[in-house]
């Protein structure tokens, strides 16, 4: 004859996990006397409560976990945003830098081409008597030929590249007859005008002294 099975008892325990309730089945002992009853009870209380402190305790680590992710998370996005700002500021300098280069350059550029108008449109009659000096030189008249040049046109035009004769139309440093005839810049460029005067004294009379002979006989050259 087969024995009876005793049939085991269950009680259904409700215990919530992040939010949602889930359904424990806790063996129960069969009662026989209240006495067992109550341990009955108590160690299914008991059960419960340690599952339900494991659940808290899973939950507490899990959203510990999601804590640290979404710390380390911020402060990945914090140091983007610091990179990106530091790079924007790197590239702000360097452009103001090379703007200031480019703005420097520009002012000597016009500094220069400026000094050098200056030098060949307005040079003072002192500068002007050095490059013709220098000019003469070059142009291979020798150095006692100075001194006859440099009364020629010091009687002529004082050496001013802008010395206009109203009467007749004579222009510049060496009173070319008419001006125009010295060629580009002839208005106010020294260069073009000793440079055209040498040329116009060495064809028609050989040298400085010797334009300045025929002044003294002519009152002219």
């Amino acid at each position: 004859m087969t024995p009876l099975r005793k049939k085991r008892l269950t009680r259904t325990v409700t215990v919530t996990l992040f939010g949602t309730a889930l359904l424990v089945n806790a063996a129960l002992i069969p009662m026989t006397s209240p006495a067992s009853a109550d341990i009955s009870l108590a160690n299914e209380h008991a059960a419960a409560t340690a599952v339900a402190a494991k659940v808290d305790r899973a939950a507490a680590l899990e959203r510990a976990s999601r804590s640290d992710l979404s710390r380390a998370d911020r402060f990945t996005e914090f140091q983007r945003i610091a990179e990106e700002k530091r790079q924007a500021k790197l590239a702000a300098e360097a452009a103001k830098k090379k703007a200031a280069a480019e703005k420097a350059a520009a002012a000597k550029k016009a500094a220069a081409v400026k000094k050098s108008s200056s030098s060949t449109s307005s040079t003072p009659a002192g500068g002007t008597r050095a490059l013709g000096k220098k000019m003469m030189l070059a142009a291979g008249f020798g150095e006692s030929q100075w001194p006859c040049l440099e009364k020629l046109w010091t009687k002529e035009s004082g050496w001013s590249a802008t010395a206009h004769n109203s009467s007749s139309g004579a222009h510049g440093i060496p009173q070319a007859l008419p001006g125009s005839k010295m060629g580009p810049g002839w208005q106010s460029d020294p260069v073009v005008q000793i440079s055209w005067g040498l040329k116009y004294i060495k064809g028609r009379y050989g040298s400085p002294c010797g334009a300045w002979n025929a002044f003294l006989s002519k009152g002219w050259y």
